[in-house]
């Protein structure tokens, strides 16, 4: 099932919006950086300290990552979350560089499960 805000969703949404002639009577709200109270209006506070937390320890585990010798390559969005492509010792795709994809449902998840798999991993 795709995610409420999908481009085929949204799309779709504002087709039949234009088809019954509704759209006329809709007003354009201008973009805005939300704040918390903002955001509370559809999420729970829960739910805001958690992403917070998520986003400072990613700079944490993007630094672990490269203290593994790996560096994080592209980022491929789906509809279950994220695939990131890791790079060993190269921070660009070139013929023989070894390369690893891990998928998570945000970039975070992803990071802390490569870093996982690299700690069961036997010492070279």
């Amino acid at each position: 099932m795709p995610h409420v805000s999908s481009p085929a969703l949204v799309g779709r949404a504002k087709h039949l919006l234009d088809l019954h002639g509704l759209t006329d009577h809709l007003e354009r709200i201008a973009a805005y950086d939300a704040d918390d109270e903002a955001l509370s209006v559809y999420h729970t506070r829960e739910y805001l300290v958690r992403v917070a937390e998520l986003d400072r320890t990613g700079d944490e585990l993007r630094y672990a990552v490269m203290m593994a010798d790996w560096n994080i390559g592209k980022t491929g969005i789906t509809s279950y979350g994220v695939t990131l492509t890791f790079r060993y010792k190269y921070t660009s795709d070139f013929p023989g560089v070894v390369t690893r994809d891990v998928s998570g449902t945000d970039r975070a998840d992803a990071m802390r499960k490569f870093l996982a798999q690299l700690k069961e991993e036997p010492a070279s």
